[in-house]
């Protein structure tokens, strides 16, 4: 499948998804600049595996480590406060944005314009602007939108910065995610 993406000023692409329910793929190609029919065969071929709890309702946050890591890539976390306050770094931010506990997006952040609030006199608000994944145009937040988003019920609240990491970082934290991974594959045991 022919990749769907548009290229900013400073050379980035930005990812469209190719099928409605792909936007960890799209936002993980953003934030990797890495072509997304590689990153979709890598979490495809992640999803075969015996151990990969793939659930949706916490956002496939297993699946999109794991992508990560095989990428050659890491996350920094981001708190809410960290990420209102403007620590996050445009296209390489992932967040999971939500309405309730199914539906849920995964959106990567664009970057913060201030413009001046038409309801008052000398008051300025920050808009924070995400590529969703639909459509050229980065879709505007207010701040009490992205605090809506983010904070709405749901088991994982999740918002991070890609980076690309070293050979040790890789190793370890493979090795924390395929722990956790048979730890939960024991727990689903012991709950039938």
């Amino acid at each position: 499948m022919a990749n769907k993406y548009f290229v900013l000023p400073d050379e980035t692409k930005v990812f469209l998804m190719q099928l409605p329910v792909e936007c960890e793929t799209a936002a993980i190609a953003t934030c990797t600049q890495v072509n997304y029919d590689i990153v979709n065969e890598v979490m495809h071929r992640i999803r075969k595996l015996p151990d990969v709890i793939e659930n949706p309702i916490y956002g496939n946050l297993l699946t999109i480590l794991y992508t990560l890591l095989k990428l050659g890539f890491w996350k920094k976390e981001l708190t809410l406060t960290q990420f209102i306050n403007k620590e996050a770094v445009p296209n390489k931010t992932m967040m999971l944005v939500k309405r309730n506990v199914t539906q849920q997006h995964w959106v990567v952040f664009a970057g913060i314009t201030t413009v001046q609030d038409n309801s008052e006199i000398n008051r300025t608000i920050d808009l924070y602007h995400f590529h969703w994944g639909y459509e050229l145009k980065p879709k505007a937040l207010t701040r009490e939108q992205v605090i809506d988003y983010f904070t709405t019920d749901g088991p994982v609240n999740t918002c991070f910065i890609v980076y690309k990491c070293n050979i040790i970082k890789k190793l370890t934290e493979s090795l924390k995610i395929w722990v956790l991974a048979k730890i939960n594959c024991i727990k689903g045991l012991f709950r039938k």
